[in-house]
């Protein structure tokens, strides 16, 4: 039975991530390909131990707010090509960022603090002409759409 992070209690996690009771299983490995298109992970999935990750001239987004872990600590391995790699956590999830991109941008946006005991995803990424962002966000909230930030100046002014 998978327990979220709130029935493992607060003072361990303190996020809505689900973690399964037992580590490992038959689908510990996992890889995700988007080749000229994209790839979206989000509601209620499984993010095995190890995910691989290829993006070649497309977007994966890994929205992991309501979803269940196999491990408290997994792996995200991404190569990306001409894409963006974006990865959405809730807030109480440690995510470790490495590896190295030609002509792309690493960026994580945390607001929160993370505890020591907290679930842990390390993404490491490589790749050239692509981003990667992650992202944190509360379960249900909406992602801001890049232009937000020019509406917020011009009623500023006003």
């Amino acid at each position: 039975k998978q327990k979220t992070a709130y029935e493992i209690g607060v003072r361990l996690v303190g996020s809505e991530m689900c973690i399964r009771d037992r580590i490992g299983g038959a689908s510990n490995d996992r890889s995700l390909v988007c080749v000229f298109g994209d790839v979206k992970r989000t509601g209620r999935w499984t993010v095995a131990q190890t995910t691989r990750s290829v993006t070649v001239f497309g977007d994966t987004r890994l929205d992991l707010r309501e979803a269940s872990l196999e491990a408290s600590h997994v792996t995200i391995r991404a190569l990306v090509l001409f894409g963006d790699l974006k990865i959405i956590v809730p807030p109480g999830v440690d995510v470790q960022v490495g590896g190295g991109l030609v002509f792309g941008d690493q960026k994580v946006q945390r607001r929160s603090e993370v505890p020591s005991t907290a679930p842990r995803v390390d993404v490491e990424v490589y790749g050239a002409f692509g981003d990667v962002k992650v992202l944190e966000l509360e379960p249900g909230e909406v992602e801001p759409k890049w232009y937000d930030r020019f509406r917020k100046k011009g009623k500023k002014g006003s």
